[in-house]
């Protein structure tokens, strides 16, 4: 099952993913039976306030990729979340440009889908 902090990210519940991030106990970095994460589920929502929540904390990975070789940017990119998008590429953070193992970099995605 998904844990209560994806389940608020995908929902896109900004006040309950505040909680659980100011709760110590909780694994900010825990994927599901897909390898995706609380940002990978935001990213493909659309949930804007929630990715840069997300985004922000330090145990969040953005370059994470699930077990289809996808990043969060690259899920924002392919369900034309243009907002979410634009987000993680001004966020400084990581590398919007590192090929993941699938050799597809989330900028591919976005050109693809314009």
């Amino acid at each position: 099952g998904w844990a209560p902090l994806r389940t608020a990210a995908w929902g896109g519940h900004e006040h309950l993913v505040r909680l659980f991030l100011a709760d110590p106990r909780v694994k900010v970095y825990q994927t599901d039976h897909d390898g995706g994460t609380s940002l990978h589920l935001s990213a493909i929502k659309g949930h804007e306030s929630i990715v840069r929540l997300l985004l922000a904390d330090k145990h969040v990975d953005p370059s994470l990729e699930d077990h289809d070789d996808k990043t969060p940017l690259h899920l924002a990119a392919w369900n034309e979340q243009d907002e979410v998008v634009r987000i993680f590429l001004s966020d400084k953070s990581h590398d919007v440009s590192a090929p993941p193992n699938g050799g597809w970099i989330p900028l591919h995605d976005v050109a693809w889908r314009g």
